[in-house]
């Protein structure tokens, strides 16, 4: 039979990846079970371990009533493989939950008739109404998307991944308040683990979009930085982007209250952050994957450079000489709209230098 899957947290990763590859090729489900399925190598699913697949998964086949496969054998469940595309758990392993999300709504984007269709079959699935509010939201129908969103919740209130991804949804609107609320709800449930050092960060973030609450953004960004050397250690992806957004942080700290030792403290934590990615960049190149997300790091570099530069130029004159050696190398990265950044900020030092010498 043709099964499909529903996994109700993303944030339960690698098991069946690693088992598929044991196995050097597909195996049946070994139980008495009518569900049927296979997993291979290339399947990408994502679950882990007993508790999980009882609490988080369901597999429904398509002639047959739902079926809690948490009854399954742990030792007897190999794993299963599904021809629906509306699979949440197909998401390649890379990245942190956000890049999971981003790529799965890009892959939903296009299916909104089927997603529509398909929720009307099931429609207090917590899953449906969340991958149909991804879909909207990637073809901009945000007041839509909100509405499945808060349904998503309404039915799967302790799920932390569906409170994570929609608290930042409400930061990206720019409903500060409720992504706060959201993302506290979401680092509540999650256990200790990367998604919940995302979790805190992104919190964070709002907290530094927000502009008037830095100092909770820079406690946010120094448990995240805590927990991750506990639950992520050598994880120089999760590293680097913590010490940006938190020396970015410091840095606007620094200017608001004239602190010049909390200023320079944010530039050193950004420039740590750049050999982070780069140490980051390393890792990928020995796993050969690095061709795969080249275009992201270098977008991630240059950001990163021209926030250097740009804080910098801010900082006072006498340091003009430092911004202009970051601006140049954001520009050299080749993306478009950090260039034009960076560009504006070179003008404004070129602009002051000449006022100056008036």
């Amino acid at each position: 039979k043709q099964v499909n899957i529903w996994i109700e947290d993303i944030g339960i990763r690698d098991w069946a990846r690693g088992l598929a590859k044991s196995s050097k090729g597909s195996k049946t489900i070994k139980s008495s079970s009518p569900v049927v399925g296979i997993i291979s190598p290339e399947s990408n699913f994502i679950f882990t371990n007993r508790k999980a697949l009882s609490s988080a998964l369901r597999v429904e086949a398509v002639t047959s009533s739902p079926i809690d496969i948490g009854q399954l054998g742990f030792k007897d469940f190999v794993g299963i493989i599904s021809s629906s595309p509306l699979n949440v758990g197909k998401i390649e392993n890379e990245g942190d939950i956000n890049d999971r999300i981003n790529r799965l709504k890009e892959q939903l984007g296009e299916r909104i008739p089927l997603l529509e269709t398909n929720l009307k079959t099931d429609p207090s699935n917590p899953m449906k109404h969340f991958n149909l509010a991804l879909a909207y939201e990637q073809k901009n129908r945000l007041r839509e998307a909100e509405i499945h969103y808060r349904q998503a919740l309404r039915y799967s209130p302790e799920n932390p991944m569906l409170h994570h991804s929609i608290g930042n949804f409400f930061r990206q609107q720019g409903s500060f308040l409720e992504a706060v609320r959201i993302l506290k709800r979401a680092i509540e449930l999650y256990p200790d683990n990367k998604d919940k050092v995302t979790a805190i960060v992104d919190l964070g973030v709002v907290y530094f979009q927000w502009g008037e609450y830095l100092e909770e953004a820079d406690s946010n960004f120094s448990q995240a930085w805590t927990l991750a050397q506990g639950v992520a250690p050598g994880d120089f992806d999760i590293y680097s982007k913590i010490f940006h957004v938190w020396g970015a942080t410091l840095a606007r700290l620094g200017k608001v209250s004239k602190d010049e030792r909390k200023l320079d403290e944010g530039i050193e934590k950004m420039k740590q952050a750049l050999k982070y990615l780069e140490d980051f960049k390393g890792q990928l190149s020995r796993e050969r994957k690095h061709s795969e997300r080249e275009t992201e790091l270098k977008e991630r570099q240059a950001d990163l450079a021209c926030d250097i530069g740009g804080t910098y130029f801010n900082k006072s004159r006498e340091y003009y000489p430092e911004a202009l050696i970051y601006l140049r190398k954001a520009k050299d990265y080749g993306i478009i709209p950090i260039m034009i950044r960076a560009l504006y900020l070179e003008g404004g030092i070129y602009y002051e230098e000449a006022k100056f010498a008036q």
